[in-house]
């Protein structure tokens, strides 16, 4: 039996013999069910702090505490379901048990078969409580990793911002209440919004795209944005999720290099030196204006010979 098929139910109840044959049967009619018991709700109480349990079920009239004070009590420390099971049923009573969080509720009935009803009741119980805390586990990872991605990450239904991720506002200087609800291109450079509004009306929303534009800040600034953009489901309705990078430094460089580039071919173009270029085997690769003057060589004739 792994620990993740272990049921640990903590029974509760004043009347040990109650206990004694609930452990039994409940034991015997599904085996991955571990019965422990308490007749004090105030040890059962002090228990529920310190250990961990999968499943309460308790009495409704006991000393000290009664099922219903119990439950609300037990829902101060755990998440863990809860099942009201007595003999002092009443539609009331369920109605006072469902408001304050218990999550089924049982009549005792004299009819051992029943506490078949209560082992599938308690598995169901718990298999749900399990499946939504590993939904709820799944859901804080991705919010995390969405939360902290260094890629901004946008959602847009039908042109509309539906989702902002924090990298979204600090590149954008814009508050998500700035942002969401509001048409995405509003916030694109207005050079680039016919282009990025027809790029979005053909996307192929079975497949990726992939595309350049640039936005416009909240305090002015132009920043240039690759994004990478996939079609999901939103809410039941079709929609894109893009992911934003922001490449201004890197088109900053290579319009740095470009220049650098331009200056250099113009400077070798017109010197009023001869220039030739080599590679490492002494091939000529490249001659200005003044080598052909010099040489009376065309550019032809030379590159790809060696001096000699």
């Amino acid at each position: 039996m792994t620990q993740d098929s272990t049921i640990r139910v903590l029974h509760v109840d004043d009347d040990p013999s109650q206990l004694q044959i609930a452990k039994l049967i409940l034991e015997r009619t599904d085996p991955n069910l571990h019965v422990e018991t308490a007749e004090d709700p105030l040890e059962a109480l002090s228990r529920i702090t310190h250990e961990h349990v999968d499943c309460i079920v308790t009495d409704y009239k006991m000393p000290d505490l009664n099922g219903i004070q119990l439950a609300t009590k037990i829902r101060q420390h755990t998440d863990a379901p809860i099942i009201l099971y007595t003999g002092q049923g009443s539609e009331e009573l369920a109605e006072e048990a469902f408001a304050i969080g218990v999550d089924d509720y049982i009549r005792k009935e004299p009819d051992p078969s029943h506490y078949q009803v209560l082992a599938k009741r308690i598995r169901t119980a718990v298999d749900k409580h399990r499946a939504e805390s590993h939904l709820q586990k799944s859901e804080e990872n991705y919010r995390n990793v969405v939360d902290h991605a260094n890629q901004g990450i946008i959602v847009i239904q039908d042109g509309i911002l539906r989702f902002v991720n924090p990298r979204i506002t600090e590149m954008t200087g814009y508050t998500p209440e700035e942002l969401l609800g509001k048409p995405f291109i509003d916030y694109l450079h207005p050079e680039d919004r016919n282009e990025a509004l027809e790029t979005y009306r053909n996307r192929d929303t079975s497949g990726t795209t992939f595309y350049p534009f640039r936005i416009i800040t909240k305090n002015g600034d132009v920043l240039w944005i690759e994004v990478n953009g996939i079609g999901i489901d939103w809410n039941g309705s079709m929609a894109t999720l893009h992911f934003l990078t922001d490449i201004t430094e890197r088109k900053r460089a290579r319009a740095e290099i470009t220049q650098r580039e331009e200056r250099y071919r113009a400077l070798f173009e017109t010197s009023p030196f001869a220039i030739s270029i080599h590679d490492i085997d002494g091939v000529i690769t490249s001659v200005n204006t003044a080598f052909t003057e010099l040489t009376g060589y065309t550019e032809q004739e030379v590159i790809g010979k060696t001096l000699s």
